[in-house]
């Protein structure tokens, strides 16, 4: 999770969440409504906080057990 600014160039448009808790729950709420989704949360370096972000490499494996998880 330990992403910087290199790592995602467009991080400033994405919201900030100061602790990670709220990052979590905002993730949980967007799952809700996506299913099957590669969204994720990582901290920003850049911005000394959380964003939500899709991981482009995350296998179909790993969604499905992310998906199980939140159930």
């Amino acid at each position: 999770m330990g992403n910087s600014r290199k790592n995602n160039l467009n991080c400033d448009s994405k919201k900030l969440f100061p602790f990670k808790y709220l990052a979590l729950e905002e993730l949980e709420n967007y799952r809700k409504k996506i299913l099957f989704s590669n969204m994720n949360i990582y901290y920003c370096e850049e911005h000394f906080g959380y964003h939500l972000g899709h991981k482009k490499r995350m296998s179909k494996e790993r969604i499905l057990k992310n998906y199980e998880a939140w159930t």
